[in-house]
Protein backbone atom coordinates (compact mmCIF):
# COMPACT_ATOMS: atom_id res chain seq x y z
CA UNK A 1 0.00 0.00 0.00
CA UNK A 2 1.12 3.55 -0.46
CA UNK A 3 0.71 6.48 2.14
CA UNK A 4 -2.70 7.85 0.98
CA UNK A 5 -3.88 4.65 1.38
CA UNK A 6 -2.29 4.01 4.93
CA UNK A 7 -3.13 7.33 5.74
CA UNK A 8 -7.09 6.92 4.83
CA UNK A 9 -6.90 3.52 6.48
CA UNK A 10 -5.53 5.18 9.60
CA UNK A 11 -8.24 8.07 9.46
CA UNK A 12 -5.51 10.72 8.90
CA UNK A 13 -6.40 11.78 5.18
CA UNK A 14 -4.80 14.27 3.61
CA UNK A 15 -1.74 14.53 6.22
CA UNK A 16 1.54 14.36 4.67
CA UNK A 17 5.22 13.54 6.02
CA UNK A 18 6.07 16.94 6.92
CA UNK A 19 2.87 17.18 9.05
CA UNK A 20 4.48 14.26 10.96
CA UNK A 21 7.93 16.11 11.28
CA UNK A 22 5.88 19.07 12.05
CA UNK A 23 4.05 17.57 14.85
CA UNK A 24 7.18 15.31 16.36
CA UNK A 25 8.93 18.76 16.45
CA UNK A 26 6.04 20.58 17.88
CA UNK A 27 4.26 18.36 20.57
CA UNK A 28 7.23 18.24 23.17
CA UNK A 29 7.59 21.82 23.54
CA UNK A 30 3.91 22.43 23.82
CA UNK A 31 4.18 19.59 26.39
CA UNK A 32 6.93 21.97 28.33
CA UNK A 33 9.62 20.00 27.17
CA UNK A 34 12.80 22.29 27.13
CA UNK A 35 14.20 22.91 23.40
CA UNK A 36 17.40 21.52 23.69
CA UNK A 37 15.87 18.17 24.78
CA UNK A 38 12.88 18.41 22.14
CA UNK A 39 15.94 18.48 19.57
CA UNK A 40 17.46 15.43 21.15
CA UNK A 41 14.28 13.83 20.71
CA UNK A 42 13.63 14.38 17.27
CA UNK A 43 17.59 14.27 16.00
CA UNK A 44 18.50 17.72 14.89
CA UNK A 45 22.21 18.60 16.10
CA UNK A 46 21.40 22.49 15.02
CA UNK A 47 18.68 25.00 15.80
CA UNK A 48 18.32 25.83 12.04
CA UNK A 49 17.04 22.29 11.09
CA UNK A 50 14.83 22.86 13.61
CA UNK A 51 13.80 25.86 13.02
CA UNK A 52 12.83 25.28 9.42
CA UNK A 53 10.41 22.70 10.80
CA UNK A 54 9.16 24.25 13.83
CA UNK A 55 6.57 26.96 12.96
CA UNK A 56 4.58 28.33 14.89
CA UNK A 57 0.75 28.06 13.40
CA UNK A 58 -2.25 30.17 14.49
CA UNK A 59 -3.56 27.79 17.49
CA UNK A 60 -0.06 28.30 18.93
CA UNK A 61 0.31 31.73 18.77
CA UNK A 62 -3.50 31.93 20.35
CA UNK A 63 -2.60 29.44 23.36
CA UNK A 64 0.57 31.89 23.67
CA UNK A 65 -1.24 34.58 23.77
CA UNK A 66 -3.98 33.12 26.59
CA UNK A 67 -0.83 32.40 28.93
CA UNK A 68 0.57 35.54 28.50
CA UNK A 69 -2.13 37.11 29.71
CA UNK A 70 -2.43 34.65 32.42
CA UNK A 71 0.55 35.50 33.82
CA UNK A 72 -0.07 39.07 33.48
CA UNK A 73 -3.43 39.04 35.27
CA UNK A 74 -1.66 37.14 37.95
CA UNK A 75 1.24 39.32 38.04
CA UNK A 76 -1.40 42.40 38.59
CA UNK A 77 -3.07 40.47 41.76
CA UNK A 78 -0.10 39.94 43.37
CA UNK A 79 0.98 43.38 43.36
CA UNK A 80 -2.39 44.41 44.43
CA UNK A 81 -2.01 42.40 47.61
Amino acid sequence: MNRVANCKRAGVAGIVPSDFRRMAVQNPERAGVSRFVAMMMVGHRSESVYHGIATANEVMLKESAAKLAGTQSEGAAETDL
